[in-house]
């Protein structure tokens, strides 16, 4: 039987989290799936642990490159391996938390084969599982594209997407260092619909080093191109603009901050 859904998870020394992850793969209600583990190099345990769980499960496809590729070219990589024909997304120190979360967005996607997309809600947590936060971003098709230029309206370990939609504009972007999901969400969306389940369905996880001034930097100038080029497909582009800006000053006066710092 053809595998109806590839789920690609990217890992670096994340062993201690990817049990959890993986579990929570295992509690779908849904099982017919594959689990494309792709390891950008680690030097903990990853790799065994993997490996134990396939022994255990013939679903689980492991792929190591130990030579740096950068994120977009490895969630490509999982991506041109796929043989589902819908593509669900976990990084691996994320959990599902909602059992029917495949079952629930392939039910969705079945039903409306104009949509590309469908994604839901996220409960933030921090590196000891505590919930800190919870939201829900926009609904409908036409609420979230009024709003994707402000915000990304979808987690990317909450989404299931069509694998040839995906693939058919590029999949993801390699001139974008941070936010290259948003960049494949902004083009299937010119040619789809969106939707986000009202359900919370992924336990996005933070941590408390975070990223740096500079990455955070990167990542506004990032989104800054990236709403750029789509400013003539969605509405709300001058309000994305002047929000992008005002975030990447804000970078900029604490990177100057800190480095006069005593």
């Amino acid at each position: 039987m053809a595998i109806k859904i590839s789920i690609i998870m990217l890992t670096y020394n994340r062993a201690r989290y990817l049990p959890m992850a993986i579990d929570s793969v295992f509690s779908q209600s849904f099982s017919d799936w594959e689990l494309i583990v792709v390891d950008g190099g680690s030097t903990d345990d990853t790799e065994n642990l993997i490996k134990n769980y396939q022994d255990k499960d013939s679903r689980i496809v492991y792929i190591r490159k130990d030579k740096v590729l950068g994120i977009s070219k490895c969630r490509n990589v999982g991506l041109n391996l796929a043989k589902g024909e819908y593509i669900a997304v976990l990084d691996s120190d994320d959990i599902w938390c909602d059992k029917e979360k495949l079952a629930k967005q392939l039910d969705f996607l079945l039903k409306n084969s104009d949509c590309f997309l469908v994604g839901g809600g996220v409960i933030v947590i921090d590196e000891h599982g505590v919930e800190k936060s919870r939201y829900l971003h926009a609904i409908t098709d036409e609420e979230i594209k009024k709003q994707i230029l402000l915000r990304n309206q979808f987690a990317h370990s909450a989404v299931l997407y069509r694998r040839d939609k995906a693939q058919a504009v590029g999949g993801y972007a390699l001139d974008v260092k941070i936010g290259e999901e948003y960049d494949l969400w902004l083009r299937m969306g010119r040619f789809g619909t969106f939707y986000n389940l009202k359900d919370y369905v992924v336990n996005y996880r933070i941590h408390n080093q975070g990223a740096c001034v500079v990455d955070r930097l990167g990542g506004a100038l990032d989104t800054l191109k990236i709403i750029k080029k789509y400013r003539h497909n969605y509405p709300n582009y001058f309000l994305a603009w002047i929000k992008a800006i005002l975030r990447m000053g804000y970078y900029l006066w604490l990177k100057f901050t800190d480095r006069f710092r005593f």
